[in-house]
């Protein structure tokens, strides 16, 4: 009824600045802690397409998508965890003159020492979400600042180097 009442107001002051959004758990969903339920509907509110446009919103809470979420923020613990280990190394892949064979640039790749097998597409897509990947490229920046100098100071040649940095 509250609904009802609120959107079938004409006060357009009050429609424009009203909105509604709801997490539903269905019966079968309905198990664990109140706490637990709680951020269950919360999780599932806080996940429907709608809600970024303002209006009236719901969105039924799905198992399979929570543990999704639950994984996603476990691996952006572990990576924070990574960086702050400084566990994230850089590799050089060598850039070769097809004419002479030899190499004449690198490009500097990151790599994560005890990824676990988890592919560095999806750790990569992790750090850039939770903004992390700005602390990891600028780690690893000094890294290879820091390698090329090292060159500089013993006299020992050195190719430049390319790195990306991410969005």
């Amino acid at each position: 009824e509250l609904v009802d009442y609120l959107f079938d107001n004409h006060d357009r002051h009050a429609h424009q600045n009203i909105f509604m959004s709801f997490g539903i758990l269905l019966p079968h969903s309905v198990y664990g802690s109140y706490d637990d339920l709680l951020m269950k509907v919360r999780f599932a509110r806080k996940n429907c397409p709608q809600l970024k446009h303002r209006t009236y919103s719901y969105e039924i809470f799905s198992d399979d998508n929570y543990f999704n979420y639950l994984a996603q923020q476990d691996l952006a613990k572990q990576l924070t965890n990574a960086r702050k280990n400084n566990e994230f190394e850089i590799f050089v892949q060598p850039k070769v003159d097809p004419r002479t064979e030899k190499i004449v640039a690198g490009e500097v790749l990151m790599r994560w020492n005890h990824s676990n097998g988890i592919p560095l597409n999806k750790y990569i897509s992790v750090l850039q979400k939770y903004t992390e990947i700005y602390l990891v490229d600028f780690a690893l920046f000094q890294k290879a600042c820091a390698y090329l100098k090292e060159g500089l100071t013993r006299n020992e040649p050195r190719v430049p180097l390319s790195f990306n940095v991410s969005e």
